[in-house]
Order: C-alpha cells, then sequence, then structure tokens
C-alpha cells in the first residue's frame, strides 16, 4: 500500500535521525504487538547487526505499510522513556499532523452524506469503543440516538473532532466488515486521504460497488444476512 506523500516526506526529513537514533531492537516486540511489523519483519530485522543498517532496514518496511503504521510507531516513540525518542516521535506527528489534519476533515466532509446514509453504526459501537475510536460516554450517547440516520451524522461529528489515528482505525474497521459495500465504502476513505482527493472519485466509487451502487433495501438485507 505505502504510506502517503506527506508521511514519506516527514519520513525523508527525519532520515538521518531516524537511521543515527532509533533504538529499534527494543521497539520489535512491541511494533510487532502493533501490527506495525509482522514476523517475517521481525526475524529479518533482528538477524542484522548493524544499528544503522537495521534501522534503515526498518524505515524501508515503514514507508511499504499504511499511514496507520506510521501513526503507531511514533505514538510508541512518544511513550518512551528517553526525552531524545520522545521528541523524535512529537516531532514526526508535528510534521505530517496540520496538514493531514485539514486533508482528513475534507475526506470526512467530502464523505459525509454516503456515511449518513449507509453506516451501521450501531452495529459498530462495541468495535469503535474497543479500538478507542469512541469512549464509552460516546457509546452511551450514541446509543440512545434514533433514527439510524441522526446516529450516523452524531458519529460522524464526533469522528471529525478526533485525531488522524481514529479516522485510520475507524476506516481499517470498515474494510474488515463482511459487508462488501461497507468495506469498500472504508477503502474508499483510505484512497483518499492517501492521495490527498479533495473530491470523491464517483465513477471509480461506483465501479468497485461502492454503498451508491447498491439499493438501500438491498443493502439493509445484505449487511442484516451477515451480521
Amino acid at each position: 500500500m505505502g504510506v502517503s506523500d506527506n508521511v514519506a516526506q516527514a519520513i525523508e526529513f527525519n532520515r538521518g535521525r531516524l537511521v543515527d537514533d532509533l533504538p529499534i531492537r527494543q521497539f520489535l516486540i512491541d511494533l510487532r504487538n502493533e501490527r506495525v511489523l509482522n514476523d517475517t519483519d521481525v526475524d529479518e530485522l533482528e538477524l542484522i547487526t548493524s544499528a544503522k543498517k537495521q534501522n534503515n532496514r526498518f524505515i524501508t518496511i515503514l514507508e511499504r505499510r499504511d499511514d496507520a503504521a506510521f501513526y503507531k510507531f511514533c505514538n510508541l516513540l512518544v511513550r518512551n522513556q528517553a526525552t531524545a525518542i520522545q521528541n523524535l516521535g512529537r516531532n514526526l506527528l508535528q510534521q505530517v499532523n496540520t496538514e493531514r489534519n485539514n486533508l482528513i476533515q475534507e475526506v470526512i466532509e467530502n464523505n459525509r452524506s454516503r456515511l449518513v446514509n449507509d453506516l451501521p453504526v450501531q452495529h459498530l459501537l462495541i468495535d469503535l469503543r474497543n479500538i478507542k475510536v469512541l469512549n464509552d460516554d460516546d457509546v452511551d450517547e450514541l446509543d440512545e440516538i434514533t433514527p439510524a440516520k441522526k446516529q450516523n451524522d452524531r458519529f460522524v461529528r464526533i469522528l471529525a473532532s478526533r485525531g488522524d489515528e481514529a479516522f485510520y482505525q475507524f476506516c481499517n474497521l470498515l474494510t474488515r466488515n463482511q459487508a462488501t459495500a461497507i468495506q469498500n465504502l472504508g477503502r474508499v476513505l483510505l484512497q483518499q486521504a492517501k492521495n490527498g482527493s479533495n473530491q470523491p472519485n464517483q465513477s471509480k466509487y461506483l465501479a468497485s460497488g461502492g454503498v451508491d451502487a447498491v439499493d438501500t433495501k438491498e443493502r439493509l438485507v445484505e449487511y442484516g444476512k451477515l451480521h
């Protein structure tokens, strides 16, 4: 998949510090637990004895992941006990976040009608709480809202107030859904966020089997059968 241009630029700008200063060996288990790295990546990195070569290889792997992996990596750095490593994580985030936040807001706004009309928020509340996109108060509030479109609209407002990581967690949750239309909605959001697209590509969305290509009744039947 690969990281977005903004993230790639932030990595490249900080490449020297990452190669020289990153204690990647001590992060390998956490990076695997966060699914930034897989078992094969960890095994490969553990065999590299030179710290700089190991760091450089990790950067190459990270650049091939998505933006969500980048944010997980940065958050691990920020939680480190060493101030220099914390600052490295904050610098990476700061360079990306201002422009990315504006872009994410645009992506959410451009897809607001699809999210309000088609999102099965009620069925996703527990998962959204488990991945910390929502907190307990959010879930309690949303649980009391009817009808579905009002509930969805309120969720979209909450999502827009959260950070980029919450947006990517939400999108990845959609892509893992059993309903094809919901998977496609998640993929469209991720693609627009990656490409920096200000406008949804309607023709590509419909061609991919997006939610607008499916009749509302058929969508609800499909989703109900799968849950």
